[in-house]
């Protein structure tokens, strides 16, 4: 009996993703029931708290209890929101009161069809056939006005199709002695394979740029006349990895060079025998690129493997990983172990704090401590001068450093004194949203301040933020990796199509024209910016 390897491997991994969804929906409803647990537990603290407020006579007693009191009232709203409230947003209103600025009104551009300038145009002329040729005022017979149309546009779109191409490599004999040779033929992939580097490119950028699984790519190649499995597939994107390993280093070499990084994590799935393993992507990325690592710890030395010794101005939240490993250098000697057991050197940077993260519990909190606000103003206004720096150096990057650095002495420094002030002079509840954004200002006060002293740091870490979104979409889209191989070729080609998505290159030709230099000359590296550069047009 024939057995289809392929079906067998779905099948397994359908079951996988079944079982996955019962164990997610169970703990659904026991996060629910706990939830509503909660909350039952909190009315009934309440109701305890305000009878024995009314039975206080004692002053302190009575001062103790309306603490409690507003801390079960705040613990109530936050599990209440939870339950109950609209998808969270960081956006504020403003004060009550308050008039909102009417927004400058924007110029009048007209309506009108959008212009495509990047997309190819066809002219498509339509005549009248020979038989409508005829006045039909007088009978006469209509001659053409040359140049002269009446023109509109219509956008279309060519159905993908698939082919095979019959590659015939022409033999040739010398007359002379009988020896024969061969004409080349086309670059493929892998030796004897049958699928061609632009097949193989679209693959990849439909999975890891577009999200698309797969599952659902076998589909669609189906409703066009391709038979083909999700394994052959995957074996494409398999050997890409081995073709462009060295292209992948390169690039995180590349980013680690800077003066500054931005680092961040974030969960992965793993899908293999038994239950699902919590693997975490992190993320490394500055103005040359992204790069990721698909890893099974969010611990120190997953840290370790992926800064691989940098040294230079970390940008990161508060994640205590970063900060043990500021100093680590001195107290280690220099290296550590790594996750393989192989020896790293350890990093040596300094970190820079997020803003971004440091106002989110205050946001939280407003609506139970309405005076947050002149911190949330405070942060807004270190924006506003970042912003006005921007505006400023109009597009030169090298006035913007200026305009930064002296606008941050003038302005910014001014700011952040008063929020130090503001800070030490609140005498908040412990335990409370507003408690811990005070004790996330304090600890983290230095490497918030950092950004003072050196203008190409910036506010924040939403740069990280942003560039880990395409795998947490692909994990959405595609649950996660059926094994570590598959995990390793996801951060392979989430980093260098990330890295084209965040350069503007045309992440389709730039892989064939790294995989066509790869197999010419293994270990060949062709970075996105270096494409970048020679494809772009003479200035």
């Amino acid at each position: 009996m024939n057995v289809d390897l392929d079906s067998v491997h779905d099948l397994e991994a359908l079951r996988a993703a079944a079982k996955d969804a019962v164990a997610e929906n169970v703990a659904l409803k026991r996060d629910k029931q706990k939830l509503e647990n909660e909350v039952t537990v909190l009315l009934a603290r309440l109701a305890d708290l305000t009878r024995a407020l009314a039975a206080a006579k004692d002053e302190d007693a009575q001062l103790s209890l309306e603490l409690q009191l507003k801390i079960v009232r705040e613990q109530l709203g936050t599990l209440n929101d939870e339950k109950f409230g609209p998808s969270r947003s960081e956006r504020r209103g403003r004060p009550e009161g308050e008039e909102r600025p009417k927004p400058t009104p924007k110029p009048k551009t007209g309506h009108g069809p959008t212009p495509q300038n990047n997309l190819p145009l066809i002219v498509v002329e339509h005549k009248l056939d020979d038989a409508d040729c005829i006045c039909p005022k007088c009978g006469t017979g209509l001659d053409e006005m040359k140049g002269h149309f009446e023109e509109s546009e219509l956008i279309s779109v060519e159905r993908v199709k698939y082919v095979v191409k019959k590659h015939q490599r022409q033999k040739y004999r010398c007359a002379g002695c009988g020896h024969i040779e061969t004409a080349l033929g086309p670059v493929r992939l892998v030796d004897g394979g049958r699928y061609d580097l632009d097949f193989v490119a679209q693959v990849a950028v439909d999975k890891y740029t577009d999200h698309i699984p797969l599952e659902a790519q076998v589909e669609r190649m189906a409703r066009e006349g391709l038979t083909v499995s999700n394994q052959a597939l995957f074996d494409q994107l398999c050997w890409v990895y081995l073709l462009l390993l060295p292209t992948a280093k390169a690039n995180q070499t590349r980013i680690l060079s800077r003066d500054r990084v931005h680092v961040d994590e974030t969960p992965w799935r793993l899908m293999t025998k038994g239950p699902s393993a919590r693997w975490w992507v992190w993320t490394l990325t500055n103005d040359v690129g992204v790069h990721f690592d698909i890893l099974p710890s969010r611990g120190a030395a997953a840290a370790r493997v992926v800064l691989d010794g940098y040294d230079g101005v970390v940008v990161a939240d508060a994640y205590g990983v970063y900060a043990s490993l500021e100093g680590a250098l001195d107290k280690a000697g220099g290296v550590q172990v790594a996750l393989d057991g192989s020896e790293l050197p350890l990093p040596n940077f300094q970190l820079a704090g997020c803003w971004a993260h440091a106002r989110r519990p205050f946001v939280k909190s407003e609506k139970n401590a309405p005076e947050v606000y002149v911190l949330l103003d405070f942060v807004a206004a270190l924006y506003a001068i970042e912003k006005e720096a921007i505006v400023l150096a109009a597009g030169d990057d090298g006035a913007l450093l200026d305009h930064r650095r002296r606008l941050r002495a003038e302005k910014s420094r001014p700011v952040i004194d008063k929020i130090a002030v503001w800070r030490d002079a609140q005498r908040v509840l412990p335990g409370t949203k507003f408690a811990k954004g005070l004790t996330y200002l304090k600890n983290q006060w230095q490497p918030l301040t950092l950004f003072l002293d050196d203008p190409e740091i910036p506010l924040d870490n939403n740069e990280a933020e942003r560039e880990i979104r395409g795998p947490v979409r692909g994990r959405k889209a595609h649950l996660g990796s059926h094994s570590e191989r598959g995990a390793r070729v996801a951060a392979l080609l989430y980093s260098l199509l990330g890295t084209c998505r965040k350069l503007g290159v045309d992440p389709r030709a730039w892989m064939v024209a790294a995989l066509t230099r790869a197999r010419a000359q293994r270990g060949t590296v062709t970075l996105p910016s270096d494409f970048a550069a020679e494809t772009s047009p003479a200035t």
